[in-house]
């Protein structure tokens, strides 16, 4: 903001000259430094991190709960899902991984979404039904076509 202030001598006329007003600056109080005390590490025969996203787990899980990444040998490809034999993991997201799999009758090579076994819940179960419901409507050369959807319980 700037104002002009009226600056003269005992015989001087006065002139206008520009000044600028400053507000003053807020004092700011000085934070000390927190500190905590260091924790310490974890004993590394009861936990692991995980190799997708670094989060500790426990020894012997076979599913990390924060990024949904299998670890060790991914126990679905082999299997068999409904006509449905994995062949090999595409792709993994937050919801579910995409494999690419071999469909029984018509032979032919599809993507088949799996979700993950620990974020099953009936909201995510409604979610997923909504999406293969939408897909199923789109017809586009670079989005892939619905065959077929439903659910599935491994080991059923």
């Amino acid at each position: 903001m700037r104002l002009s202030s009226i600056v003269s001598g005992p015989n001087e006329t006065p002139t206008p000259q520009p000044t600028r007003l400053e507000r003053p600056k807020p004092e700011v109080p000085k934070l000390a430094a927190l500190s905590r005390p260091p924790s310490e590490p974890p004993e590394p025969s009861e936990t692991a991190p995980c190799p997708e996203c670094g989060v500790t787990l426990a020894t012997g899980a076979s599913f990390c709960n924060a990024c949904g990444a299998t670890l060790g040998p991914d126990p679905l490809i082999g299997a068999t899902i409904a006509s449905y034999t994995i062949k090999s993991r595409i792709a993994r997201g937050g919801m579910g991984s995409v494999y690419l799999a071999v469909q029984r009758q018509p032979r032919r090579d599809v993507a088949l979404k799996v979700m993950h076994a620990g974020l099953w819940s009936h909201s995510a179960e409604r979610r997923f039904e909504f999406e293969s419901q939408a897909m199923a409507r789109l017809r586009h050369p670079n989005i892939a076509q619905v065959y077929e959807a439903g659910m599935h319980r491994l080991g059923d």
